[in-house]
């Protein structure tokens, strides 16, 4: 539990990193919010994929992800 706590962290601080350098970068608004949204959906997927086996979902890696 405390390896996924740590994992969990480290991916807030790469994602938050990203968020942050996306928002610095001179985009165009259509293609700024475009890639903040790629940014959350990434994020909440990756973190689904590290809770699914604590919530009683699937035992091991999904097979399309090996």
């Amino acid at each position: 539990m405390l390896g996924i706590l740590i994992t969990f962290v480290v991916l807030l601080i790469i994602f938050s990193l990203l968020w942050w350098i996306v928002s610095v970068l001179p985009l165009p608004p259509p293609i700024n919010r475009i890639a903040q949204v790629v940014i959350v959906v990434l994020f909440c997927i990756i973190l689904i994929y590290m809770l699914l086996p604590y919530a009683g979902g699937f035992g091991g890696p999904h097979p399309l992800v090996r």
